[in-house]
């Protein structure tokens, strides 16, 4: 009588840890963005075609916790030069936007995150580096590789210089 208990009491225990992992599940919405693009060098004055898929950071399906996406261009700064929101549909969102004709050229990057996503921390928001410029003009295209993809201003890092011809 006594192991018919314990086993009750297990049953009971594990029955109540699925409830409130699925009420922490349903609370805490983990998602990660991704953006595809149809290139990554584009002339100033140009459209940028994407295609942004933002799925359950952990079960990789597509989420469908979010309505809409932002989606911004910056430069190295992390000064804003583009920015847009998209509807998501069942997670996935194709979009576009024109680059500024007067837009200097260098290394720029497109940030993609969710408002969810907004206050889980910049490791979360998805960055891609494109290259903005005309392709003519240029010699040598630096790029500058950090060792950590996130570092506070204080932090001391150190980089790489790479120049692609």
């Amino acid at each position: 009588f006594s192991t018919a208990i314990v086993f009750g009491q297990a049953n009971d225990f594990i029955s109540r840890l699925k409830t409130q992992l699925l009420l922490y599940r349903t609370q805490q919405i983990n998602q990660s963005a991704v953006i595809q693009t149809d290139k990554t060098l584009y002339r100033p004055g140009e459209k940028i075609w994407m295609k942004c898929y933002v799925a359950d950071a952990m079960t990789h399906a597509l989420s469908l916790n979010s309505l809409e996406l932002s989606v911004l261009l910056t430069n190295k700064r992390g000064v804003n030069v583009v920015e847009g929101k998209y509807p998501l549909k069942n997670g996935v969102v194709e979009c576009n936007f024109s680059i500024p004709a007067d837009l200097q050229n260098d290394v720029y990057y497109l940030i993609a995150y969710t408002p969810e996503m907004e206050n889980i921390g910049v490791e979360a928001v998805y960055k891609k580096e494109i290259f903005i410029g005309s392709p003519e003009h240029l010699n040598v295209i630096p790029k500058v590789e950090y060792s950590k993809p996130f570092f506070t201003s204080e932090q001391k890092e150190t980089a790489t210089i790479r120049l692609m011809d």
